[in-house]
């Protein structure tokens, strides 16, 4: 039997085994209950007419579209035709307001999931745009749009960034925050100068250094939480081996993540790519990647001058900073935040952990640059001092090029 012929029985099988209907007025096609004429609903008619389905009598009111007393081919036709898509939105904080706009004048406004656990149901296809309206003490989420098929669905769930001041939080997966502070262009020294005492000879000359556009950095180091939230594979042990002896594996969720590589963050499947795909998924404008060597060294001076952010006193590293001259003693990297800020608000920039920064170590220029990164190189480079350094290697102008492990964090930096 051809394959043609089977089609054409079927059709005039269905012409044929068309049941009364249950129902005075044209039914409305949801069949399946859900508040959506879409694949289910086609697949229960369709199985009601080549004898593999029964329909309840509700199923049966609903499936004579055509309201002619019958449930047959024609009422398939016309649910097909009639095939709609779901859309929800759900706008996080709740007091952020929107505008939804859709195909043939479609418009509604509401705030925070409006909807509650409802969708839109029946929505035509077409092109939707969801716009943010502003909210105080918040960054205005970017213009959402998403092309809605027959039959499928579609989800808007901006968040709006907090702003405090200068200061602005990202939310990662799962709700995590992360705090980041602005950074405004400027022009300053970088390295270390001739009569300073330096590590590395890749810590040297000097140079004046021009940042032409704003960033924001990460008012803290990368967390084991934060890092968790978006990748979801710790890159260090999941229990303390020997805490016994306080083991350099700090497992505690506010400490820094640490043990990644540079590839970890920086390639298509690293770090920075997946939390900016989550971030166009929510509306959270801004590109998320490492900072550069420069805007790091900007950000730990933050408009000092000196060896050190808080002066020349090697001493008072005690009160900023985890190292191994702190009083500590630390075996491991200790909480993120728990000293005091350098002059702009920022934690832990000379000690606790090295941080990752997108440069590949090459000679400083002898002369004046603008917005410099160094793309190649001997390897890639990490910034400030750890909880195991001494003050001299804590330095603001400090990059001691680790490989990566307990030592070795990041933080993350922000293209508004």
């Amino acid at each position: 039997m051809t394959r043609s012929f089977v089609s054409w029985m079927w059709i005039v099988g269905a012409l044929m085994c068309g049941a009364p209907a249950h129902a005075a007025e044209p039914g409305n096609g949801d069949l399946s209950g859900d508040g959506i004429i879409g694949a289910a609903d086609h697949d229960l008619l369709r199985g009601y007419l080549i004898g593999t389905q029964s329909l309840t009598s509700a199923q049966s009111a609903n499936a004579d579209l055509n309201g002619d007393g019958r449930v047959d081919i024609a009422d398939l036709v016309l649910l097909v035709k009639s095939y709609k898509g779901q859309i929800t939105v759900n706008v996080t904080p709740d007091q952020g307001s929107w505008t939804l706009t859709g195909p043939a004048g479609f418009i509604l406004t509401g705030s925070g999931d409006r909807l509650g656990t409802k969708a839109i149901a029946n929505a035509a296809e077409g092109v939707y745009t969801l716009r943010c309206n502003p909210l105080g003490g918040y960054a205005t989420p970017a213009d959402m749009v998403s092309t809605l098929t027959l039959g499928a669905s579609i989800a808007f769930t901006p968040i709006y960034p907090r702003l405090s001041g200068n200061e602005i939080t990202i939310y990662l997966p799962g709700g995590v925050p992360l705090q980041m502070i602005r950074c405004n262009p400027g022009t300053f020294m970088m390295g270390c100068a001739a009569d300073e005492p330096h590590i590395f000879w890749w810590e040297a000359p000097q140079h004046q250094v021009t940042l032409t556009k704003p960033f924001y950095l990460g008012k803290y180091e990368v967390t084991k939480a934060q890092w968790l939230a978006v990748t979801g594979k710790a890159t260090w042990p999941s229990t303390n081996p020997n805490p016994i002896d306080r083991s350099i594996w700090n497992v505690n969720p506010q400490s820094p993540a640490v043990n990644m590589a540079w590839d970890d963050i920086t390639t298509a499947n690293g770090f920075a790519a997946k939390l900016q795909q989550y971030m166009v998924q929510t509306g959270q404008a801004g590109v998320v990647r490492l900072p550069t060597n420069a805007e790091w060294e900007y950000a730990c001076r933050a408009g000092t001058t000196t060896w050190w952010y808080w002066g020349q006193d090697p001493g008072k590293i005690t009160l900023y900073e985890h190292a191994n001259e702190s009083g500590d003693h630390l075996t491991h990297p200790a909480n993120v935040g728990e000293k005091l800020p350098n002059p702009w608000g920022f934690y832990d920039m000379s000690g606790n952990v090295c941080e990752w920064v997108q440069d590949w170590l090459a000679a400083y220029p002898t002369g004046p640059v603008t917005d410099p990164i160094s793309r190649q190189g001997e390897r890639p480079v990490n910034c400030g001092g750890t909880q195991g350094d001494s003050p001299l290697n804590c330095h603001s102008a400090c990059r001691p090029c680790c490989a990566a492990d307990y030592t070795v964090g990041f933080r993350l930096a922000m293209t508004p």
